[in-house]
């Protein structure tokens, strides 16, 4: 996997960062540009991805843009095949437990995707790669005393021997020993969100302009089905996912908004 930013092309293969270069002349030559290895390299690579991917906004128009989104998320995350975490993040009925069924249909999951409210935690191995899917409300909305330590063990041990993705719903819940379960990890932030468009502005992706409601009203809920557009907000925290960031923006470039 690789994206171009000003000379350099990084890719990320078996977990090791590796680049092309262009000298003066165009001539492209491989290893590390001239006075940049080792630590330096790598300290400078980090900086640069991070320096050149912000937060990207999409634009999903209905319930089939939001199953095609999905769908090269999970191929953007099935190439990088090394652990991946997304906080997801989105009010009741925004289309999250959605967005993972769309994911989880991508990656080849057989079983039926199905909200983890109560279990907390759902295991899907049927796929390409093992998806985790958590549901961390009850953590948080319902004032249950939930033993979210053990949780947060029980996902690095299943992460640390299969590889593969956790998507998290209601991350800001995730408290495990007095911190954010997210606390100095890499992790890709995106956020759900109604999208509401009275000057149908939105027929412009390039100029949205857009109220965003705090709590879709249930008639709609992305699970009933859906006309109305949604808008997913998503940030890198971390090289590992801003790489994937940048790849998904490659391929979804007809989705992106400025907001």
């Amino acid at each position: 996997m690789g994206f171009q930013l000003n000379t350099l092309t990084y890719t990320l293969e078996s977990d090791r960062f590796k680049c092309r270069w262009e000298v003066g002349n165009g001539k492209e030559q491989g290893g590390s540009p001239p006075g940049f290895s080792g630590s330096k390299l790598a300290t400078s690579w980090a900086e640069t991805i991070l320096s050149n991917v912000g937060v990207m906004h999409f634009l999903l128009r209905d319930l089939a843009a939001t199953q095609h989104f999905g769908a090269s998320l999970a191929a953007c995350i099935e190439e990088k095949a090394t652990c991946v975490i997304v906080a997801l993040e989105g009010p009741l009925g925004a289309g999250k437990t959605t967005l993972v069924k769309a994911v989880g249909a991508a990656l080849g999951v057989r079983e039926v995707i199905s909200s983890p409210t109560f279990t907390m935690l759902n295991e899907y191995d049927s796929g390409r790669l093992p998806l985790f899917h958590l549901d961390i409300y009850r953590g948080g909305e319902t004032g249950e005393t939930m033993d979210l330590d053990t949780l947060a063990q029980e996902l690095e041990e299943m992460l640390g021997l299969t590889g593969g993705l956790a998507m998290i719903e209601w991350p800001k819940y995730f408290i495990c020993d007095g911190k954010s379960f997210f606390e100095d990890r890499d992790y890709l932030d995106l956020v759900l969100a109604y999208a509401d468009s009275p000057d149908k502005s939105l027929e412009n992706p390039g100029s949205v302009a857009r109220v965003l409601r705090e709590e879709s009203p249930p008639e709609k809920y992305i699970k009933d089905g859906f006309t109305e557009a949604r808008i997913a907000t998503l940030s890198a925290n971390g090289v590992q996912s801003a790489i994937l960031l940048a790849e998904l923006t490659g391929k979804l470039s007809d989705m992106v908004i400025n907001l």
